[in-house]
């Protein structure tokens, strides 16, 4: 089957991207002839099966210039495309769902809570969501949402036809194996004790632009504990200022982390924390469940649905709470120790290649 894959972008540090990545490396190894249409590209999926072609159309302020340029520059290169299936992962090519020709399928990651934001961005999305939602998705085949969260999320006029397909996220973790001597390398460099207790924080390293990743709410939590052995890494997408921010507070921040380190980072920290206010799925959270390292995080999106709060995690209501929980697992290694199977067991279900075949049988239905 010749698949076309829609997306703004395919870029390092986000997780749609890599999801997107992924997606296509699986769909392509099964024989597929992939292409992946994007606005930005920046080359850093190297280890590609699939084509990637660069869409020359502008993400502009005002979300309607930004859908007519597209319709008015690409309409007829997309119509002249001829793939067989469709997958649209994100704004602005939900627009051209009603023009496509071949099965059109929408991928809905979620969009975003914009509490926080200022108003002219909030209204931005605003009329994402409801335009595509309310009538973009209408046009479709059919809906893959990555939760049953998001799913439930949907207008009734479109939820009868979609369906739930997780994410994998063994991305990382896949081939990997644990060179003792580059962590305590690593462990030095960063001046992390063998006493220390570390929590784990990947994302986003700045409040202003996504506020619902809770950074700040992190930040608060962390100067609640006031604990010298107590250790909070922070690691993700963020500029210098945004770390050297983050220090000033105690913080171990590392920016733009390269996925090498990432991964020992997850070997090297005893729990996985995040006050994420909105998630469509939440990678990191996995992810660090694949090293057997339990996860904090609050009772919101898809967080009950994919964990098993009190046995590889805990999913907790308030900050009172979060604080509680770390403190408890600080005091109890062994409830950690015998917990850490349950995280790598509830991993287990997420992999690329169960989404992938999930992905791939649905296709099959098309053909």
């Amino acid at each position: 089957m010749k698949i076309g894959i829609l997306s703004e972008r395919l870029l390092r540090g986000f997780g749609v991207d890599l999801v997107i990545h992924n997606q296509a490396n699986g769909l392509a190894a099964k024989g597929h002839n992939v292409t992946v249409y994007v606005q930005n590209y920046d080359k850093t999926f190297l280890d590609q099966n699939y084509k990637v072609v660069v869409i020359d159309s502008p993400l502009l302020f005002n979300p309607l210039k930004t859908e007519y340029t597209l319709l008015k520059r690409k309409i007829k290169f997309f119509r002249k495309e001829k793939n067989d299936a469709w997958i649209i992962h994100a704004w602005p090519f939900f627009v051209l769902t009603p023009f496509l020709k071949g099965k059109v399928f929408i991928y809905d990651h979620g969009t975003v809570a914009s509490k926080g934001m200022y108003l002219k961005r909030r209204l931005v999305f605003w009329y994402q969501k409801f335009m595509s939602r309310y009538v973009y998705f209408f046009f479709s085949n059919k809906i893959i949402t990555i939760s049953k969260y998001i799913r439930s999320s949907l207008p009734m006029h479109t939820r009868w036809k979609s369906t739930v397909i997780y994410n994998g996220t063994n991305h990382y973790t896949s081939g990997y194996t644990k060179d003792e001597s580059k962590i305590l390398k690593l462990k030095e460099k960063l001046a992390i004790r063998d006493s220390d207790f570390v929590m784990l924080y990947v994302g986003r390293l700045n409040h202003e632009g996504q506020p619902y990743k809770g950074v700040n709410d992190l930040i608060d939590i962390y100067q609640h504990i006031q604990d010298s052995d107590i250790k909070l890494i922070m690691a993700g997408f963020g500029s210098d200022e945004d770390r050297i921010n983050l220090e000033k507070k105690g913080i171990i921040a590392i920016n733009n982390v390269p996925d090498h380190e990432l991964l020992m980072l997850y070997d090297i920290c005893n729990i996985y924390v995040s006050a994420t206010k909105w998630e469509g799925f939440n990678l990191p959270m996995v992810e660090a469940q694949s090293f057997g390292k339990i996860p904090v995080v609050y009772n919101i999106g898809p967080h009950n649905e994919i964990l098993n709060s009190g046995k590889d995690s805990f999913v907790v209501k308030n900050q009172k709470e979060f604080i509680e929980k770390v403190k408890f697992l600080y005091d109890n290694p062994d409830f950690r120790a015998d917990h850490a199977q349950d995280a790598i067991n509830n991993a287990e279900k997420y992999t690329w290649q169960i989404s992938v075949d999930k992905l791939n049988d649905f296709l099959k239905q098309y053909e």
